[in-house]
């Protein structure tokens, strides 16, 4: 959608990266980013200061261990295909952020249309 400047409706997810989430990239780059399902962020709180907690925000994004999480869905016989498509989709996200944090990782969870987790 953004691609093609579309606006989305006022009702609508916003399905865009956090402004926070990958420093130093232009809100260009964010918007042309495919979001994963989950972004997860290790140390989400790092100790404390003063007896309150610090988030992820307050720490330098070269600290940062950054999970991708993507879920897809495929046919049992083929998981490859959706494996290789996840990779794709989110190549450009993840070489932004290795750029700039200390470890970045895609997981992802490929669901066969009858269960079977892969």
């Amino acid at each position: 959608m953004a691609q093609q400047s579309l606006v989305l409706p006022a009702h609508v997810a916003n399905r865009t990266l956090p402004q926070w989430l990958p420093p130093n990239l232009s809100a260009d780059k964010i918007r042309s980013c495919s979001r994963p399902d989950a972004i997860y962020i290790l140390p989400l709180v790092v100790g404390t200061q003063n007896g309150h907690q610090r988030y992820i925000q307050a720490v330098h994004p070269l600290r940062w261990d950054v999970h991708l999480i993507e879920v897809k869905y495929c046919d049992e016989t083929r998981p490859e295909q959706q494996l290789a498509r996840a990779t794709e989709q989110h190549n450009g996200l993840k070489h932004a952020l290795a750029q700039q944090c200390h470890k970045v990782s895609l997981q992802t969870i490929l669901i066969g249309v009858m269960g079977t987790i892969y």
